[in-house]
């Protein structure tokens, strides 16, 4: 609890007499001219007890709720025991609990003042801590009005992601990218945590790539600031390049992430946290994350699975989105333009979204189920007689198999673990080449990029918009300690059919904006159906390509004034001294 020397800090139980009074608090706050309500951290605390909260209004809260889905058994459980459908019940009730009170909040809020927003300061992220303090956005995100401040932790308190390593870094994407996907395309926030500027403008430059609106804060403290120059920088940029910023993030490949699978497996079989990979520091460090060696992931399958997956497809710079398990009535996720969906380990699950899964393969779609065997439990944690997607894979055991259903097919993967594909020796190697060869032939990206250890974003293109922008993020650096990247990208673009007089424009947080012509050579070249160029990530930068077609081309006689385009200048004026030199009158004035 971050609280000052001989100050105090209470949680009080939101089930309590303390729920009547905030939101008479927050309809007073309400007709203040304000535009916004910051909702800090709406979670059941864990100082001086875990699992909170047993108080005589929690408890009758949990018999309402039960009663109102009709279980039969509301007493409270005796042990935290994931196996016990009480416990599991109890877990669900505190996630929905506390949607219920931020939704109450909403309302009182809004009730006053309709066009009054709130954002929720969200900690934890994905990983085991939304399940211990029932703080869990997923279940928050179809509320109305609602925005996320992501407080996205570094590997140490201290030495914020200096230390951290390429399985870390892509940890710490992939909660961003979780938190991106969870608030459905709704402005959001992710806490841009850094020490010193080489590592801050890492953090940086993922939050930009993932979409999230930066808040750059030197850590611990998320009210100071690594430096005012470079928050300068990085807020300037982010000004003029609004729009790629926002832009849709184009995916082929979507990864399934559980909230029912993780509550009621990985806390059984993997234990507590899950944020980070790397157990040790590489230095004396008091702070770094772990504690214990089951805090990370790789222990826990559904979690540990989704963080795998997005280890692998980051490293082999395929975009992906995660696709998440929303509440009922929330609506679904859309497969729409994807051609792969990764279930890793999701045990549980629902029948409507086992049918969506179903259809997408009859449709073409590819399943590849990775770990343990998809849809044995429903959503509630309850086992299932067979399996929901049984017919998608039959006969599930260790060994490999594919099953073609439709025009598509499902392809079981129980050898894909979390331990295997985090893998840094030959058998990660295997692994991850098996995976490319059924991966790679159906995602062929419009962007690639040929170096290694790039995080790679590409920005769906606007209907009618003759552009496309990437945006790259060198994780070379990223060598515990981490350093800055010094090297040349390799960026390959695909034009559209049609495409002619191709420029691309290269920006950067601190650095001028630069304007290259393809077609007119210098740094960059024609290879192929690929347009490249070369250019320098330190550590960030967007690159957008535009071009022209015959149905964009200006007429060349026009009324419009102001700079004649680049690649007018030249005709125009040969055109002006021929009249000049071989059609003028040379005895006249």
């Amino acid at each position: 609890v971050w609280v000052g020397e001989g100050t105090e800090s209470a949680w009080l139980s939101p089930n309590s007499g303390f729920r009547a009074f905030f939101l008479d608090r927050i309809r007073k706050l309400a007709r203040l001219p304000i535009d916004a309500l910051w909702i800090d951290v709406p979670l059941y605390h864990e100082t001086g007890s875990e699992w909170a909260d047993a108080s005589k209004p929690a408890v009758q809260a949990y018999r309402s709720w039960a009663s109102a889905r009709r279980i039969a058994d509301a007493s409270l459980p005796g042990a935290v025991d994931p196996a016990d459908q009480r416990f599991l019940d109890w877990v669900r009730f505190r996630h929905e609990n506390l949607a219920a009170y931020v939704a109450d909040i909403q309302r009182a809020a809004r009730a006053v003042k309709p066009s009054l927003f709130s954002i929720g300061e969200v900690y934890p992220m994905d990983y085991m801590d939304a399940m211990t303090t029932g703080l869990d956005a997923t279940f928050l995100a179809h509320l109305p009005g609602l925005a996320f401040a992501w407080e996205i932790d570094a590997v140490s308190n201290r030495d914020g992601m200096k230390y951290a390593s390429i399985r870390d870094m892509h940890s710490q994407i992939a909660m961003l990218k979780w938190g991106a996907a969870v608030g459905r395309g709704w402005p959001g926030v992710g806490f841009s945590y850094g020490k010193r500027e080489t590592d801050a403008a890492l953090v940086m430059g993922a939050v930009l790539a993932s979409g999230l609106a930066p808040l750059e804060c030197r850590i611990p403290d998320m009210t100071a600031s690594v430096g005012s120059a470079f928050r300068a920088r990085s807020y300037s940029f982010l000004a003029d390049h609004a729009q790629e910023l926002t832009g849709e993030r184009e995916a082929k490949v979507g990864v399934w992430y559980s909230s029912s699978t993780r509550d009621r497996f990985d806390f059984e079989e993997g234990g507590y946290y899950g944020k980070y990979v790397e157990l040790e520091p590489v230095i004396e460090d008091p702070q770094w994350w772990a504690e214990h060696p089951d805090d990370s992931p790789l222990k826990k399958p559904h979690l540990g699975g989704w963080r795998a997956a997005a280890h692998y497809l980051l490293g082999e710079k395929i975009p992906f989105r995660p696709l998440i398990e929303r509440p009922e009535g929330a609506g679904p996720d859309s497969f729409g333009g994807l051609e792969w969906i990764w279930l890793p380990s999701v045990r549980a699950l629902s029948e409507s979204d086992a049918e969506r899964l179903r259809r997408f393969v009859e449709e073409g779609g590819r399943i590849l189920a990775a770990g343990h065997e998809p849809g044995t439990h429903d959503r509630y944690g309850r086992p299932r007689e067979e399996a929901l997607l049984a017919d998608l894979f039959p006969a599930w055991n260790a060994h490999d198999r594919a099953t073609h259903a439709g025009n598509g097919f499902a392809l079981a993967r129980p050898g894909v673990t979390p331990e295997a594909l985090f893998d840094t020796g030959a058998r990660g190697d295997s692994i991850r080449d098996a995976l490319s060869m059924n991966v790679m032939p159906h995602v062929d990206p419009v962007v690639r990029v040929e170096q290694n250890r790039v995080y790679l974003e590409i920005i769906r293109q606007v209907e009618g918009e003759n552009r496309q922008s990437v945006a790259l993020v060198d994780l070379i650096g990223v060598q515990r300690p981490v350093a800055p990247p010094d090297r040349l990208l390799d960026v390959h673009f695909r034009p559209p059919a049609g495409a002619r007089r191709i420029t691309a424009h290269v920006s950067g947080p601190g650095r001028p904006d630069r304007r290259i012509p393809i077609e007119r050579g210098g740094t960059a070249r024609i290879r192929d159906e690929f347009v490249s160029l070369s250019v320098r990530a330190t550590p960030f930068a967007f690159v957008t390509f535009r071009w022209e077609t015959a149905a964009s081309d200006p007429p060349v006689l026009s009324s419009r004034r102001g700079e004649v385009p680049s690649w007018l200048a030249e005709p125009i004026e040969s055109a002006m001294t021929f009249v000049k030199e071989s059609m003028r009158n040379a005895s006249l004035p």
